[in-house]
């Protein structure tokens, strides 16, 4: 399967946390309006699963994302996609925002870090 949803049908393909364990192409398809979040071009996807703890910009076409997989929107014109990226999967975020309830922790999304354009002056790891 490669993964593209036909033209002129509402199926997309869906991605799950078991597709990131394996090698990360979605394994499965979904009608497009029963999915609970698809991801966009340019739209960052974040795991919500420690042990596939994950955060990067999705480049490829329109894809359902699967329990435990979040897309964030941003304006362009106000934040850069691969900066937020970077910034959530900094390794201490997955741990600081992660739940130890279990051996499957979850990510709670709204606790992850972002570096603030201040923090980063102060730090004098920017120059303007």
């Amino acid at each position: 399967m490669n993964g593209a949803a036909a033209p002129g049908n509402s199926t997309v393909p869906l991605l799950t946390v078991a597709d990131l364990l394996a090698d990360g192409t979605p394994s499965g398809l979904v009608d497009a309006a029963s999915a609970s979040a698809i991801a966009e071009k340019g739209d960052v996807v974040v795991t919500g699963v420690v042990r596939a703890f994950k955060a990067w910009v999705h480049d490829g076409p329109p894809t359902a994302l699967g329990s435990q997989l979040y897309a964030l929107r941003v304006d362009p014109a106000k934040l850069d996609a691969h900066f937020l990226a970077g910034c959530l999967r900094a390794p201490a975020n997955g741990r600081q925002a992660g739940t130890h309830a279990s051996s499957s922790s979850r990510v709670d999304i709204r606790r992850l870090q972002v570096l603030q354009l201040i923090d980063l002056l102060a730090a004098g790891g920017l120059s303007v």
